[in-house]
Formats: structure tokens, C-alpha cells, sequence
């Protein structure tokens, strides 16, 4: 794989390529961002009954919990590469949205919240952060916001794709859909075309 990587940095800058992974990174963080998660809670207001300030409760303190501790994904990110790390927290993300699709509790709920923080909106909102100045130096700012563009998109996109899927599948085959995703389908294409720094291609 790296030889057709090699190949393509000859005919083009191959950090455009790490610019569209980083933002399918941000748009794939959705599953962990408010504007996702706010479509669920609706959900499990309805299903289980129940009151908005619990699970707003909840949903806060799972929050401020995994962003405390996101300095530990920043160390981990320094010591094994960004490569790794994004493949761990896609299938980490991917399997909790499927753990997500079984919650029958508050404290299932909680700890699928906090799951879905830090793996989805902090971890992998992290990582493009750090992936995308290794390859630009520049044009830094340039390459950062076209790839916050997926972020932009998902903003847009998710809400009403999300009611889609709870309407057409039921809101745990929703969440299934998205664990889907993510590890069959995004898991692969960060193993074959994510490289961590410039120099690994000399």
C-alpha cells in the first residue's frame, strides 16, 4: 500500500488526501456531537419516560467527565501516532454506538453518553487537529479549515438523517447503522491511506 502512496505523491501532494480523511473524521465524529445525540435524547425521553432534566443531567456530567480526561487520549495520541489512535477510537466509537442500542437504564444511558463524548466529539475532533499541521506548514490555517468543512456538513446533514433512520429502522438499528459505518466502513480506509507525518514516506 505504501508503494501506491509513493506513487501518488508524485502526481499530487499527497496531504490533500490526509485533508479529505480528517474531514471525514469530523463529519464521522457526529455520533458523539450534540447536534446527533439531541435527536436520541428525544427518543429516550418518549421510551423510557424519562424527564428531560435527568437525562439533561446526565448527558452534562458525561460531558464534563470526558472532556476532563481527554488530556489522557492527547498522551496516547503523542505515544503510539495518530494512525493508531484513529483506528482505535473509530472502532471504540463504532462500538458504542452499538452499546447504545441496547441501553435500557439510566446508568446504561449515562455511560453511553459519556462513551459517545469522548470518543466522538472529543477524541475524534482531536486528531484531525493534530494530523493535518504535521503535513502543512504554509498553508496550515488553509488546509485546518477545508477540513473543518466536514464538520460543517455533518452539522447540517445528521439531525435529519438521524430522524430518517429512527423513523425508517427504530432508534437502535439507527445507532447500529452508525457503528456500521464507522467500522466497516471508515476503518478501512484509515488503515490503507492515513499516514501519520510526511517524512514516513521520506
Amino acid at each position: 500500500m505504501k508503494s501506491m502512496i509513493l506513487k501518488l505523491n508524485k502526481s499530487f501532494y499527497y496531504g490533500y488526501v490526509i485533508i479529505v480523511i480528517s474531514a471525514m473524521t469530523y463529519f464521522l465524529s457526529a455520533p458523539g456531537q450534540t447536534y446527533s445525540i439531541s435527536v436520541f435524547i428525544k427518543v429516550y425521553i418518549e421510551e423510557f419516560g424519562y424527564s428531560s432534566t435527568l437525562i439533561s443531567t446526565a448527558y452534562s456530567i458525561a460531558t464534563l467527565i470526558s472532556g476532563g480526561l481527554l488530556v489522557f487520549m492527547g498522551k496516547l495520541v503523542d505515544r503510539f501516532g495518530v494512525k493508531r489512535m484513529l483506528v482505535f477510537v473509530v472502532i471504540m466509537l463504532g462500538f458504542t454506538t452499538f452499546f447504545n442500542s441496547f441501553v435500557s437504564s439510566i446508568y446504561m444511558v449515562f455511560f453511553g453518553f459519556f462513551l459517545l463524548r469522548y470518543f466522538g466529539q472529543g477524541s475524534m475532533t482531536l486528531i484531525p487537529g493534530v494530523l493535518v499541521p504535521q503535513w502543512f506548514e504554509k498553508n496550515r490555517a488553509f488546509a485546518m479549515s477545508i477540513a473543518s468543512i466536514g464538520g460543517l456538513l455533518s452539522m447540517l446533514l445528521v439531525p435529519s438523517l438521524n430522524l430518517w433512520l429512527i423513523s425508517t429502522l427504530g432508534w437502535q438499528n439507527a445507532w447500529r447503522v452508525w457503528g456500521l459505518v464507522l467500522v466497516v466502513g471508515f476503518v478501512p480506509v484509515i488503515v490503507l491511506f492515513t499516514q501519520n507525518q510526511p517524512e514516513d514516506l521520506g
